[in-house]
């Protein structure tokens, strides 16, 4: 006959004569027969303990926030992170199941908390508040004693609709299909175009048509190559204006923004033509256009010549310019819109132009519309031609 098994429990006592250890169940059979005893451990469940919370923080708006709760207990753990106050768990955020999380980018204060779970039960966290701050614009000096300023505003990361529909009035074939893109960088771009000053500050000398202008009116007559003249908007050359700007400033960060940063920054939030309302009849010519003039030099008003840089009225965040008074240099090479969704897009590999984007002070209203592109070759210099520089974060 087979031997006959029995399953007994195991007192503390028995650890002392070899029998099954961690006060578990032990599974023997008996020793008549010559049979070897057969053991088998059950370890116990320890309940899950939070050992460090997730760490409070400051960001800046536009910012991401990452969380990190460490645990120990009976394996496995198993994490859930909550938006909200500790012990709500009316708001779990989705896929949000390992040691830590990362929100993305916030523009609000927000609070999360996460649950640690095994077999045995579960514990809290604490609650994280993660605390937004508003964006501050940066200042930089230039030239010999640093006496030269160029601001730049904070752009926050975020996702927006590139190019226009086919209704929009003063519309290009060139600005659809229309298609999302996501930036996941927040950057910082110029308040204003680059100015004969700043130009001046760091190359030496200005190129400008328009001297009589002033100081602080935006450099033109600088061509792509002068601006950067390197393989992408952020790899410029060391002879070109950004090359050497990044050489005094012991830097890497300046760059041309690329075409879905400039027009993510010029609309700001904003879907219809302009970044500021304008009536359904709006002129499309060099005729009267009030609510434009509060805010660009085009043909109206211009005067056939730029203006100071600055001197009308910024977007929702901080950008002055950014319809007219000078066409803009982006980063991008020139060529057709993808149909699909994009992050981060830097236009194609190759092409025979580079893009232009924000009208001038002798185009018609349409130019100035924020999904509004041309190009130019890389060289070519003129005079309502300039640039912004952009600057990563």
């Amino acid at each position: 006959m087979g031997a006959v098994v029995v399953l007994a429990l195991v007192s503390p006592a028995a650890r002392a004569t070899g029998h099954a250890a961690g006060g578990g169940v032990g599974i023997a059979a008996p020793q008549g027969g010559g049979s070897k005893p057969i053991r088998r451990h059950l370890s116990r469940c320890n309940l899950p303990v939070v050992v460090t919370q997730p760490a409070v923080q400051t960001i800046v708006a536009g910012e991401s926030a990452t969380l990190t709760v460490t645990a120990t207990g009976s394996a496995p753990l198993g994490y859930q992170w909550y938006r909200g106050s500790a012990g709500d768990v009316s708001s779990p955020i989705s896929g949000a199941t390992s040691p830590s999380y990362a929100t993305g980018a916030l523009a609000a204060t927000a609070s999360y908390w996460a649950r640690v779970a095994n077999g045995c039960g579960q514990a809290d966290s604490r609650t994280a508040v993660v605390t937004v701050t508003a964006p501050q614009s940066i200042t930089v000096y230039l030239g010999p004693g640093n006496s030269v300023p160029l601001e730049l505003m904070p752009i926050p990361a975020g996702t927006f609709t590139m190019g226009s529909p086919d209704g929009e009035r003063g519309r290009g074939i060139d600005e659809g299909p229309q298609h999302q893109v996501t930036i996941t960088q927040p950057f910082y771009l110029g308040r204003t175009e680059v100015t004969q000053e700043q130009w001046q500050a760091v190359m030496g000398s200005s190129p400008s048509s328009f001297g009589t202008c002033g100081a602080t009116c935006p450099v033109e007559r600088v061509s792509w190559n002068d601006t950067c003249g390197g393989i992408t908007g952020s790899d410029c050359a060391p002879s070109s204006f950004i090359g050497k700007l990044n050489q005094q400033q012991g830097s890497t960060k300046f760059r041309l923004p690329s075409e879905a940063e400039w027009e993510y920054a010029a609309r700001a939030a904003v879907t219809s033509e302009f970044f500021f309302p304008v009536p359904a009849g709006w002129d499309t010519g060099c005729g009267s256009f009030p609510q434009a003039a509060l805010y660009m030099w085009w043909c109206n008003n211009s005067g056939a010549t730029t203006h100071p840089a600055g001197g009308k009225g910024a977007n929702p965040w901080g950008l002055v310019d950014m319809s007219g008074n000078l066409w803009e240099w982006v980063g991008d090479w020139y060529g057709a819109y993808p149909s699909s969704p994009q992050t981060d897009p830097q236009g194609p590999a190759s092409s025979y132009s580079r893009v232009v984007r924000g009208g001038s002070w002798n185009n018609s209203a349409p130019y100035c519309r924020s999904a509004r592109r041309s190009y130019f070759v890389v060289d070519q210099r003129y005079n309502a031609l300039g640039f912004r520089l952009a600057r990563s974060r």
